[in-house]
């Protein structure tokens, strides 16, 4: 310890450059025989995400031209932009949105990309989530077409030759995802919803016998409006599988032989009391589970397990049938035949596992933990039992070796082999944090993670009493709280003020019954939890009760303003492009959301007057503490008028506030110059409104009225 300071005037190694330079963001991987591929979002370079390939020395190279833009708009948020399979990479650029081709040469560099989509006015087709056709000759993905009065989404498949051919395989419905063609070439699943449902509402999988782009025939195989399905994949051997919430509990399905018959029906492959595999696909390639073969005939699963503010990555292996070999693996246990209970190891080394896939006979994962926002881990059971800890001898190029056994007895072996550069912290600013749970409204409970202020070099002087506290509200509302490294959360708590990330009713991974209790309820039960968390660690002497900040993002910005409309509990709040008018949003939104709130709150326009209440630009009035806000100029999901209608409300109010419009900007900032002011202006407000001087150098932001 070398220095007394106040809470909030800590000097910190977390400045709002250093969140812009670390945040390179790996959004998500896949692996091609030996190699893996990514992509990564830079925000040094205006927030463009390029492709990149693992080298056989273990090094990474770019594989996308230097003006790629890897992205999708498909409903807007996008995700499932790419993907590679022996040796050929389709991705949609953000340019003009059209489908290329690309593939290594023998320097190992990419080709040149060939466009396989043609060209036509702007935004008038997306594409996302493809997967290639098993002869090789197509790209199957999904397409949305820009019309009016409403997008229109479908599955086609698009020419691999550079023609520009592209048919039309399965239209009708609202919205499609996950379009997985079959190793044989017969079948084809995908999971379909339609209004007024979200997909982890109730969203059916359907498979359908292929003949060229036409489907023959087709049924239901799992789903409705009332059962999440989640992540559907063809096996090795032809079993289809997929994740669903039907029980009530998260549970994995397989479907074996032909998946129009009726018998035998699917049989459960993992059912788990203690976790949730699925997460909510606000993006489109979301996958939580892998299987790969095993050399005795028999089949290996990873699954990630997200529960109460963390995660962990199982290891599980299923014999063949009867009558035939098995492979043994030692210190690792098997499932037995047709269970649903079968775990050879665990591992908990990261606490967050956001994009898996199989690959040399484990799996590979975007991970992170408390020391690491996001970097690529590659996890397998060891045929041999091994000590926890580093493996001496076994580490290859660029890869960090780490052994863990699992309390059941079986081993799992990690290696990271690939990190963006990062940000390289003491430990002492990164300590885990606490996972908590709280009493809050209608004798409910809540859940949150909470991190005290931690900073190996500072401290506040003796007699300073509890520090500041910023309650954390997560988007969504369908989000959680994530465990992983979060430089823009040490950047809080490394200057001394305490941060509580709340895991509020409607949260994911706390099962359904705990994600619905949201419905109906939205901007009431979020914001209750939000303000008994703040209230219950007052409480305890965990925070000074005069200065409680609230801050939040899209959803997590109309929870806090709800907070400081209904509770005098908040001094400041701090608001990234919130939703201000329900009423609003419910006519303007895109596609994708546009009934998302049919449910959480209730339809329109019937329950028209519901909408007014809850929205927060008919009661600024009611708003008595100072606030930041900050939009970006080019936001679909919350268009910029919005916050406009609250910085006027702010002003003929005369209350204390601060505005920030970011040029170019949409729904989250990704460009270094928004992500570096956006900060520097957060730690400047909260400094004024709370009576400290940030250390460093920190742009002073202009508040008005204060």
């Amino acid at each position: 310890m070398s220095g007394l300071a106040p809470y909030g005037a800590w000097p910190s190694p977390v400045t709002p450059e250093s969140l812009a330079a670390g945040s390179v963001r790996i959004t998500t991987l896949a692996a091609d025989g030996d190699d893996l591929w990514w992509s990564e979002t830079r925000p040094g370079a205006k927030g463009r995400t390029v492709l990149m390939r693992r080298n056989p020395d273990g090094s990474p190279r770019e594989m996308t031209p230097p003006d790629a833009n890897v992205r999708s708009r498909v409903h807007s948020y996008g995700g499932g932009a790419w993907w590679v399979e022996n040796g050929v990479c389709v991705y949609s650029d953000d340019s003009d949105f059209r489908l290329r081709r690309v593939a290594p040469d023998r320097s190992g560099a990419g080709s040149g990309p060939v466009l396989l989509t043609p060209d036509g006015p702007d935004r008038a087709a997306l594409y996302a989530d493809g997967r290639f056709s098993a002869d090789g000759q197509w790209f199957v993905c999904v397409r949305e077409r820009v019309a009016d009065p409403e997008h229109v989404n479908e599955i086609v498949r698009v020419a691999l030759d550079g023609s520009g051919q592209a048919e039309v395989t399965v239209r009708g419905a609202d919205f499609y995802s996950d379009p997985r063609p079959s190793p044989c070439g017969r079948w084809l699943a995908w999971l379909q919803w339609d209004h007024p449902n979200m997909p982890w509402d109730g969203c059916e999988l359907r498979v359908g016998r292929l003949d060229g782009p036409r489907l023959v025939a087709s049924r239901r195989i799992a789903g409705g409006p009332e059962e999440w399905i989640f992540g559907p994949a063809w096996r090795h051997d032809g079993a289809l599988s997929w994740v669903s919430d039907g029980s009530g509990a998260s549970t994995l399905w397989l479907l074996e032989g032909d998946p129009l018959a009726q018998t035998p029906g699917p049989r459960r492959w993992v059912d788990l009391s203690d976790g949730e595999i699925q997460t909510p696909p606000w993006v489109f390639d979301v996958s939580r589970y892998a299987t790969w073969p095993t050399p005795g005939g028999g089949s290996a699963l990873g699954y990630a397990v997200s529960r109460h503010g963390g995660a962990e990555l199982r290891l599980a292996e299923e014999p063949p049938p009867a009558g035939q070999p098995r492979s043994e693996v030692a210190g690792v246990a098997a499932a037995e035949p047709r269970t649903d209970r079968g775990r050879a190891a665990s591992y908990s080394g990261h606490t967050s596992f956001s994009v898996l896939r199989a690959w040399r006979s484990g799996v590979v994962a975007v991970a992170g933990s408390a020391t690491a926002e996001n970097e690529i881990v590659h996890v397998r059971a060891l045929r041999r039992a091994g000590a926890t800890g580093p493996v001496a001898g076994q580490s290859e190029a660029n890869e960090i070796v780490h052994v863990t056994t699992a309390a059941a007895g079986g081993t799992a072996q990690a290696r990271v082999v690939y990190a963006p550069p990062a940000l390289k912290l003491n430990p002492g600013f990164t300590p885990e944090p606490e996972a908590i749970t709280f009493p809050t409204s209608d004798s409910a409970v809540a859940h949150a993670l909470l991190y005290r202020p931690a900073n190996p070099a500072c401290a506040a002087p003796a007699g300073s009493g509890p520090p500041p506290l910023l309650v954390m509200a997560h988007g969504g509302p369908t989000g959680a709280a994530r465990t992983a490294l979060h430089l823009g959360l040490r950047y809080w708590t490394s200057r001394g003020i305490a941060v509580v990330d709340v895991d509020y009713r409607g949260s994911s991974g706390y099962g359904r019954a705990y994600r619905r209790a949201l419905d109906g309820g939205w901007g009431i039960t979020d914001v209750a939890d939000c303000v008994a968390a703040a209230r219950w660690l007052a409480g305890r002497g965990e925070a000074d009760e005069d200065r409680l900040a609230i801050i939040g993002a899209s959803a997590g910005g109309y929870a806090a303003l709800q907070a400081l409309i209904d509770y005098d509990v908040f001094a400041a709040g701090l608001i990234r492009y919130g939703v201000t008018d329900l009423e609003a949003l419910a006519r303007d939104t895109h596609k994708f959301e546009k009934h998302y709130m049919d449910r959480l709150v209730g339809p329109y326009p019937a329950d028209r007057a519901r909408y007014i209440e809850r929205s927060p630009i008919h009661r600024v009035d009611r708003i008595s503490c100072p606030m930041l806000v900050l939009q970006g100029d080019s936001d679909p999901v919350v268009p910029p008028e919005q916050a406009e209608a609250l910085v006027s409300a702010l002003e003929a109010k005369g209350l204390p506030y601060a505005y920030l419009l970011f040029e170019g900007e949409q729904h989250g900032f990704r460009g270094a110059e928004a992500i570096t002011a956006a900060a520097a202006a957060e730690l400047s407000f909260l400094g004024q409104i709370f009576g400290f001087e940030p250390a460093g150098d920190i742009d002073p932001v202009a508040v008005r009225n204060l």
